[in-house]
């Protein structure tokens, strides 16, 4: 009997003793750190603990008597932070790198508007000298808008524009692009952006055949936009005008080859 008893109470003091090691391993086994696959377990806060002695989960089992796992903070944050970030791609930004939960900063590789921002004299040649003669030719002047040389027609350009807003010959800037004639000709350019994409609302009701300028390059993009190919930029030249007569019988128009203001109407649609 007492054999028996004795053998009992070393079946019961191992079990308890296995018992004992599976909460010890529970308790202190798997800690969820970083870099661990946070899908793996759940941590359940014991209030007034320290992190050892949180109760940690696998994602199957439940608390007694409470409700099923559910994701922990750190999840919920990076679920927030991916709608956010796809949100973010969708505008046009990106996270902040200090906040992850803001959207606010633009892309580190957004297309800065063309400007000019060094000086230019005659015969330099670079791709920045493509926008002083672009910029010229929406004054109306005779260049190659196309042109990377800074060409004695556009010496000469620059003479008039710099004319026309009180640069004088004595001025050591005179047919040269410095500090006074850089914001001018940079003022075409922001125009030029917006009226590359819109062109229609930048013809003026006036431009005639014959003239140069940002009303005729406006007028040339709008037709082509409707398919009409002039192949002209800023000359409201002869194909212009047999285009715009073109346009004009083909939209029940009458065929004037001038711009009126039926013909605007129908080119803005």
């Amino acid at each position: 009997m007492k054999k028996t008893t004795v053998s009992n109470l070393v079946i019961i003091l191992t079990g308890m003793s296995l018992f004992f090691v599976a909460i010890h391993y529970l308790l202190r086994g798997h800690k969820l750190t970083v870099g661990a696959d946070v899908n793996s377990s759940v941590i359940i806060p014991i209030p007034g603990s320290t992190l050892d002695d949180d109760i940690i989960l696998s994602p199957v089992e439940t608390p007694e008597g409470g409700a099923p796992n559910v994701a922990p903070p750190n999840l919920a944050s990076r679920a927030a932070t991916m709608a956010i970030g796809a949100a973010a791609d969708a505008a046009g930004t990106i996270l902040h790198p200090s906040d992850s939960l803001k959207a606010t900063d633009p892309l580190p590789n957004a297309v800065e508007p063309p400007s000019i921002k060094l000086d230019h004299t005659y015969q330099d040649r670079s791709a920045e000298v493509v926008l002083v003669n672009e910029a010229l030719a929406y004054y109306g002047e005779s260049v190659n808008p196309d042109s990377p040389v800074f060409s004695y027609f556009t010496v000469m350009a620059v003479k008039n524009i710099q004319q026309s807003h009180s640069i004088r010959p004595e001025d050591p800037e005179y047919g040269q692009v410095g500090a006074k004639t850089r914001p001018i000709l940079n003022q075409a350019l922001a125009i030029l952006i917006d009226l590359k994409v819109n062109p229609a609302v930048y013809i003026p009701a006036d431009v005639q055949f014959g003239q140069r300028g940002g009303g005729a390059y406006a007028l040339n993009l709008a037709l082509e936009k409707q398919g009409y190919y002039s192949y002209s930029g800023f000359v409201f030249s002869n194909k212009t005008r047999s285009l715009l007569s073109q346009f004009q019988i083909d939209h029940k128009l009458p065929s004037t080859g001038q711009v009126d203001a039926a013909t605007l109407t129908a080119l803005q649609k």
